[in-house]
């Protein structure tokens, strides 16, 4: 099958009605063996995720002349486009030139394709790190735009596209940067004065990554805002404290606030968005009430020293919480807004890591050179959950730690582990989540990475099963073998399930979530009967 002929046709009656197919996320179904689990965290009500950052497995080299520049595909420069799970390319309005090689790399952890019906030239469907050339036809005609999209169901309309525009070839684009500082200089130092401080002028944009920015702003009483959403999901801004928000925008659009004439100066106001999970997901701000008429700038000359004073003692407090133990063989990591606490600390192996989310938002903790037994995912506000130092972990070794957020990282949300000698044997840890064994109370966790926690079972006849939805999207758990399965539970919601009486020691029940796409994303479990 060609490219362009597997492309599907689907029709879509609204983005807001694609959350479902969008999870689903595929075109022929995909055998079992080829299965990973993904993430969807960028569909209403969803938490940002990490997106892996992938080499370039089977990029052609550039030729000998083409240049090692920016990204721009203009001229004779190499071009690289990303794929990512918030429905974007980047970038998305690329020049390029007739005969050009462009690199398509997916880098989000949902299936993508770039498809040009215009050109006659696409990629194949993409799995997450995988990437394609592409080139584009020599008969291209210079000056003409060319469309592109990801094919995948909901994804084109979610906002997934982009134009080719063709240029000369030979470095006509990397002249019109060289010709653009002035204008950058001066698009820069207007982005700048819209900070909202004195009597300057204030915009306010709304991402998809759950982000307003910016979102300290400082305002003045009677200051007017304008908010947009340069997202493709909608979004809106509500500060309940000062009794003034948004409607919800559609992409694109924008609205006028004003901030009331009676703000007190030097109180802040909270501000969120109030789409279900977008304030969860950390897409939230606060006003500062500052004089109007220029006395901001004058209060932020006067104060760096009392800020930094500030923030000393801030990381103090953060940096030191009481551990679950001294020894090196179980610590407790604390996870707030954008700062793991500690972030530098040393283990043994075998030793216990407890992670704690006292963020409002699902939070986990990763190193990536443990494999899966170091990814510890979606732990709910105010939870915790447990990683396993490998047992074979080299003494003096460091393994760097992240979140699962890819925003937190862009905040610098990282941390180190040194491995030492450990003083005596670990404590026994709990099941990492692999597995629970009957006899004890049995709770289920569904998360939005498509995970039950845990997902093998060992149940007793008669024995209750608690399911408990830690994720924004909705989930059930249900086991048709055994005739049993709970209602579709929105975010925080449980429900107890019965095994039947009937059963018999041995034997082994499969367990899904019905919702479209999600067993095929690998939210699948078993019970084991004992």
């Amino acid at each position: 099958m060609s490219r362009i002929s597997r492309r599907r046709i689907v029709a879509v009656t609204s983005v807001a009605a694609t959350g479902a197919v969008l999870v689903a996320c595929g075109n022929e179904p995909a055998d079992e063996d080829e299965l990973n689990p993904t993430q969807i965290p960028d569909v209403p009500g969803a938490p940002p995720t990490l997106a892996p950052i992938t080499g370039t497995p089977g990029a052609a080299a550039p030729e000998e002349g083409d240049g090692g520049g920016e990204e721009t595909g203009g001229g004779g420069e190499a071009l690289t486009i990303t794929m990512h799970d918030d429905f974007s390319f980047d970038p998305d309005q690329p020049e390029v030139f007739p005969g050009q090689t462009v690199t398509v790399i997916n880098e989000g952890f949902m299936q993508h394709d770039l498809v040009s019906d215009d050109l006659g030239i696409g990629t194949e469907l993409l799995d997450p790190g995988a990437s394609e050339d592409i080139v584009i036809p020599e008969d291209a005609a210079v000056g003409e735009s060319f469309h592109f999209i990801c094919t995948v169901a909901g994804h084109e309309q979610s906002g997934m596209f982009g134009d080719f525009n063709i240029v000369e070839g030979g470095g006509s684009a990397g002249a019109a940067e060289e010709e653009a500082p002035a204008e950058d200089d001066a698009a820069a130092e207007e982005e700048g004065a819209a900070t909202g401080g004195g009597g300057e002028a204030l915009t306010i944009t709304m991402h998809d990554d759950f982000s307003f920015d910016p979102d300290q702003p400082e305002v003045f009483p009677g200051q007017t805002v304008t908010v947009i959403n340069e997202g493709f999901m909608q979004h809106d801004l509500v500060s309940d404290d000062l009794g003034i928000g948004t409607e919800l925008l559609d992409p694109g659009a924008s609205e006028d606030i004003v901030i009331p004439e009676d703000a007190a100066v030097g109180e802040s106001f909270h501000f969120i968005c109030t789409v279900a999970g977008h304030e969860q997901s950390g897409m939230f701000g606060d006003f500062n009430i500052v004089e109007g008429g220029g006395s901001a700038g004058a209060a932020e000359e006067e104060a760096p020293a009392e800020d930094e004073a500030t923030a000393e003692s801030d990381e103090e407090a953060v940096a030191t919480p009481e551990p679950a133990n001294n020894t090196p063989m179980a610590t407790t990591v604390i996870g707030t807004q954008w700062e793991f606490s500690p972030a530098e600390f040393e283990m043994a192996p075998g030793g216990t890591i407890t992670f704690q989310n006292d963020t409002d938002m699902l939070m986990g903790l990763t190193v990536e050179e443990w494999g899966p037994d170091g990814e510890l995912k979606s732990v709910g506000t105010g939870s915790t959950g447990e990683l396993t130092v490998p047992e074979d972990a080299e003494v003096g070794s460091t393994f760097e730690f992240t979140s699962n957020l890819s925003e937190a990282q862009n905040q610098g949300m990282v941390g180190s582990i040194t491995i030492v000698e450990g003083e005596g044997g670990a404590a026994t840890p709990q099941a990492d989540g692999e597995s629970a064994d009957a006899g004890d109370a049995i709770v289920i966790e569904g998360a939005d990475d498509f995970s039950f926690t845990p997902n093998v079972v060992e149940v007793s006849a008669g024995q209750t099963v608690t399911f408990i939805n830690v994720g924004f999207m909705q989930h059930d758990l249900v086991c048709e073998d055994l005739g049993i399965g709970t209602d579709l539970l929105s975010n925080g919601q449980s429900e107890d399930l019965v095994i039947p009486d009937d059963v018999s020691a041995g034997e082994t029940y499969g367990f899904i979530c019905t919702v479209a796409g999600h067993a095929q994303s690998g939210m699948t479990g078993e019970f084991i009967i004992v």
